[in-house]
């Protein structure tokens, strides 16, 4: 007969279960980020770590470099390349709390460019690489390159303003945007809770013989840290086979049986 019975609390975030030593080993833990028990807990799945304590990682469906070929239009507009970003057993709601309840959160993006252009090179408002926030609204940078003004917007990380710019043509302010026949990539991280997490992304530019692209969306990172952590290293996506590309993902994403390509690899803590 047990004397004793032991219950271990649910807590709100990853980093709490590592603050309270209720800690076992990385893997999937129920959180409860609503300290008002409105919602219910959800499992996300921690990594626990002496240097950043616990982390919250809240998976999606889109974590695999995807093909982009085949559509013209801008990606703020109709008929463009559009794939929703759907976040595994937990809803809007309740990534909102944890995003509320942690010091920072931030969300890889990569767009891998072959001929794809993020900006036109004619038209100043015609954008073709676009991603929503978790509150459904455009927004107008890449990540990387969160604008301090309406003048530093429509800039990828090297080309972001107060810092020397590195794009592959210095007279633009994305390496895509130089719309070269090579393989050219413009990444970086959204770690600005309020554009948390990333929604959709769309793209165009893609319906040439010679334009095409991939894209990457990281995991959601939540922890209670102050510095950006860039958990996930993604492989390169354009090493990918051209009979493992995926197909059609409007209105529904479908990939081949085993395309789980360029999944992300856990840096060392």
């Amino acid at each position: 007969m047990l004397d004793k019975i032991i219950f271990f609390s649910v807590y709100r975030t990853c980093a709490e279960y590592y603050e309270n030593e209720m800690v076992f080993a990385d893997g999937e833990y129920f959180i409860d980020p609503d300290s008002s028990h409105a919602l219910p807990p959800f499992k996300a799945h921690c990594i626990f770590s002496k240097t950043h304590g616990g982390i919250t990682v809240i998976n999606h469906d889109a974590e695999k470099c995807l093909h982009v070929e085949g559509y013209e239009n801008p990606g703020d507009g109709p008929d463009s390349y559009t794939r929703p970003i759907s976040y595994e057993g937990v809803s809007s709601q309740q990534i909102r709390q944890l995003i509320a309840m942690s010091n920072s959160c931030e969300q890889y993006l990569r767009y891998e460019c072959k001929g794809s252009l993020i900006h036109s090179s004619m038209y100043a408002d015609v954008v073709y690489a676009r991603w929503e926030s978790g509150d459904g609204v455009v927004e107008k940078y890449w990540p990387g390159a969160e604008p301090k003004g309406p003048e530093d917007e429509e800039r990828c990380a090297c080309g972001a303003a107060g810092r020397p710019n590195t794009c592959v043509n210095p007279d633009k302010f994305c390496n895509c945007d130089a719309n070269l026949n090579s393989w050219q990539q413009d990444f970086g991280l959204v770690n600005n809770k309020d554009h948390l997490p990333i929604t959709r992304v769309k793209f165009g530019d893609t319906l040439g013989d010679e334009e095409e692209g991939y894209h990457f969306v990281g995991p959601l990172v939540c922890y209670d840290g102050r510095e950006p952590l860039n958990l996930y290293e993604p492989e390169l996506c354009i090493g990918t086979p051209a009979d493992t590309r995926s197909g059609d993902v409007i209105p529904e994403y479908k990939t081949r049986e085993g395309d789980e390509l360029c999944l992300p690899k856990v840096l060392s803590l």
